[in-house]
This record gives structure tokens, sequence and C-alpha cells, in this order.
């Protein structure tokens, strides 16, 4: 089993409230999850997809709009270009860009 240490998920609400103010429908969820501990010698169920969908509709557990996980990938990709100046072989510069999966 899991319990959720209910003190340390509120630190962390309180210590990331930039978090809590960029992505209000997460906060809540990644402070459990900062706060749960796992109880040894016991079992972990992992729930199928179809049973966080329903807990999503029900509105028990947070969900970001469609849109906003877009947003995200879309930045996580942009994120994953990196921009460098190196210097040349003639004392200038040479602008490189490679790619690095973000992930």
């Amino acid at each position: 089993g899991v319990t959720v240490n209910w003190a340390k998920a509120e630190e962390y609400k309180d210590n990331n409230s930039l978090k809590a103010w960029a992505d209000p429908w997460m906060i809540d969820n990644k402070a459990i999850y900062n706060g749960s501990q796992v109880i040894a010698g016991t079992n972990i169920w992992l729930p199928p997809a179809s049973y966080i969908e329903m807990l999503q509709a029900s509105g028990k557990i947070g969900s970001r709009p469609d849109l906003l996980n877009e947003a995200i990938s879309l930045g996580q990709g942009i994120a994953g270009f990196t921009i460098r100046l190196q210097p040349g072989s003639i004392g200038t510069h040479m602008l490189s860009v490679s790619w690095t999966r973000a992930g």
C-alpha cells in the first residue's frame, strides 16, 4: 500500500506557488505524489487507464485541458533545441544548433 504524508504534500504546495499558478490543474496531484510513501512489504495497485479517466471525468483527480497538454508537448519539443556559440578555428564564433530529445 501507499500512505500520504499530508504535511509533506502541503509543504510541496507552499514551496511551489509558481507551479500552482502556472499549472493549477495538476498542483494537487503533484503534491500528493510528492507526499506519498510506499509501505514496505505491501502491494501497490496500478489502475488501468479507464479507471484514471473515470476519476478525471468525475473531477476527483486533476486533468489539464487537451489544448494545454498540446502546448506543453510543443514547448518540450522546442526546449529540445539547444543553441550555443562555439569558438571557430580563426577566433570567430559559429552558431551551433543541435537537437536533443526532450523527454
